[in-house]
């Protein structure tokens, strides 16, 4: 560039020396008179002289014109001259400062070409490196045989690919974490129903432990209060067996309700008869009575009660006698026909006593033997229902502990998938890593 400076330089001095040796002739060419063609006169006549005195006043006008522009002209070629004769000074200055300059350019024109060849070894390393990082970096099937400028169009291309690809595996990195997330959520939950359903089951385990136990002491109970019942039964059966009454459990309503007082309505009306007889018999044993006394009252002879006719003493013995037997064998009938009584009574009575018998065992076998069998049953259907549950519960902890395997297992899987997506995109980040130093290379290479 300062050669070329230079040159221009010399190449304007030139210039202006030409101008200068053409505006000096200029100036001696304006030195010389403005005409020096002779003015013919003809003073033949007088308008001839009016001619030739005009022509000679249009000579001096144009003269004085022509030296007028030429005064002109000198004062600019002198200007011009001095213009000129300042600018080839002024290039004759610049002409020295650019000789001092390139001389110092030289020198440094030398310390550049010892540069120049230093940044061409490094240019020549650089495109080196380039081309091998080049052929490491790209595939082999996307490695052109030679690698040149144009080569950074592959490597943008496959960077650009291989960023597309990592940003794919990001996308699907982040739906299996999403996805990790939500499992991870499954297996707690699925924990959770475990435990739930595995405290459900232990508490009823306990519950139905709890129940058989409860359950085996009612059995017990009604065993106990069946036993009892059915003692009770046999010895009201036995008591009730001389009224021809048959109880048992299935009979004792029937027995209380109809066979006992029908049979206590047919011992009644053996009362009544009973009665009636010892009434009679008390009847006719006080007309007796009557009689014997009235005849103990007769002194001597007396009138016999009976048929009226006069009596004597050994009569009225005799009568007196047979009195007493008669009275001795109402007696006889009479207690015979308490004892009947008394008997139809004291079975009326023991019927009674053994209808309350009946009546307690009914209500011991409602309060006790019914109420057991309830109980039972109860207890029966409870731990029934308790086992159903139980089985329910361990269908659901089975349910539950295989969707938490399942999840376990998807859990597991997915960690393999992110484990294999995450090795994936760091060794695609590591490429596009590499990518970028090949193209700084590439940059390098163009940069020197």
């Amino acid at each position: 560039e300062l050669e070329a400076a230079i040159q221009t330089a010399e190449e304007k001095i030139g210039e202006l020396r030409e101008e200068i040796t053409s505006k000096t002739n200029t100036l001696e060419s304006l030195d010389t008179p403005a005409t020096t063609d002779s003015i013919e006169i003809d003073l033949t006549s007088e308008s001839a002289a009016e001619t030739a005195l005009e022509m000679a006043r249009k000579s001096v006008e144009a003269a004085k014109v022509e030296r007028q522009k030429r005064k002109n002209a000198v004062e600019q070629a002198v200007d011009e001259h001095d213009r000129l004769s300042d600018d080839r000074a002024e290039l004759r200055d610049e002409r020295a400062d650019l000789d001092e300059t390139l001389s110092t350019l030289s020198e440094r024109i030398s310390d550049v070409q010892s540069e120049v060849e230093r940044i061409d070894e490094e240019l020549s390393n650089a495109v080196t490196d380039r081309n091998a990082v080049t052929r490491e970096y790209l595939p082999e099937e996307r490695c052109p045989t030679s690698v040149s400028d144009e080569t950074r169009d592959v490597v943008e291309a496959y960077h650009e690919d291989i960023s597309s690809r990592k940003n794919e595996l990001s996308e699907d990195l982040a739906a299996k974490e999403a996805s990790l997330d939500a499992k991870q959520n499954d297996v707690e939950a699925a924990h959770e129903d475990v435990d739930a359903a595995k405290a459900d089951i232990d508490r009823l385990e306990a519950t139905i432990d709890e129940t058989e136990s409860d359950l085996s002491s009612a059995r017990e109970q009604l065993e106990a209060a069946q036993e009892k019942l059915d003692g009770k039964l046999v010895a009201l059966e036995d008591e009730l067996a001389p009224f021809d009454i048959e109880v048992s459990a299935d009979t004792i309503e029937t027995a209380i309700d109809e066979q006992i007082p029908d049979v206590k309505a047919e011992i009644q009306a053996a009362i009544d008869e009973a009665n009636g007889r010892v009434t009679e018999l008390a009847t006719q044993k006080t007309g007796l009575e009557e009689d014997r006394t009235e005849l103990e009252s007769l002194e001597g002879l007396a009138t016999c009660p009976k048929c009226g006719q006069e009596v004597d003493a050994d009569h009225l013995d005799s009568e007196l006698s047979d009195i007493e037997a008669a009275i001795t064998e109402l007696e006889t009938q009479l207690v015979a026909a308490k004892q009947t009584r008394d008997d139809h009574l004291a079975h009326r009575d023991e019927l009674d006593e053994l209808r309350e018998e009946a009546i307690d065992l009914r209500e011991f076998r409602s309060d006790s033997v019914l109420a057991a069998e309830e109980q039972v049953e109860t207890l029966e259907t409870e731990l029934d229902e308790l086992c159903d549950e139980l089985d329910e519960e361990q269908e659901t902890l089975a349910e539950a502990e295989s969707e938490l395997d399942e999840a376990k297992s998807t859990v597991a899987e997915l960690e393999v998938e992110i484990t294999d997506l995450e090795a994936e995109v760091s060794e695609l980040e590591d490429r596009i890593e590499d990518g970028d130093a090949v193209m700084d290379a590439f940059d390098g290479v163009d940069e020197l």
